[in-house]
């Protein structure tokens, strides 16, 4: 990376780990509620995800942090999450979901700390080629509102 691109992508950290605070305290919130609800209320809402009762309960005790590797991810590929789920809302529901229940997460956290430069993610990650796609449309990256205000 160019010290050129250094202001710009600090700017793609923060505003992650910003975005990431705000869902972590919304995800919280719900978590709460979640486990508040009593087994009916938590059948209807594991039905309507397509998961059982137990996984439900089981997704719920993981906590906020669960899918905090996908934003990380997203970011590396310049991916805005919020335009994510402003156009596409069930796709950025099907990624957290997907990253909540994959079994490779430290493996996951390997890849990303050597900046995803191997290809080997690709192979055992769920959402890869969910992400690449959606790296491969401008109008769903960082870049587009970049260039939009730098004119």
């Amino acid at each position: 990376m160019s010290v050129r691109g250094l202001p710009g992508r600090l700017w793609q950290v923060f505003s992650a780990w910003w975005s990431d605070c705000v869902k972590r305290h919304l995800a919280l919130v719900r978590v709460s509620e979640l486990k508040s609800h009593a087994d009916g209320e938590l059948g209807r809402i594991a039905s309507q995800l397509g998961i059982s009762v137990f996984e439900a309960r089981r997704l719920a005790g993981r906590g906020p942090e669960a899918a905090r590797l996908l934003s990380c991810w997203m970011a590396v590929f310049d991916i805005d999450p919020l335009k994510v789920s402003r156009i596409e809302p069930q796709v950025s529901e099907d990624l957290k979901a997907n990253c909540v229940r994959c079994h490779s997460r430290r493996r996951c956290l390997a890849d990303l700390v050597r900046d995803g430069g191997d290809a080997e993610w690709q192979h055992y990650c769920p959402d890869a080629a969910t992400l690449l796609a959606l790296s491969a449309l401008p109008w769903m990256t960082w870049r587009v509102g970049l260039r939009a205000n730098a004119f």
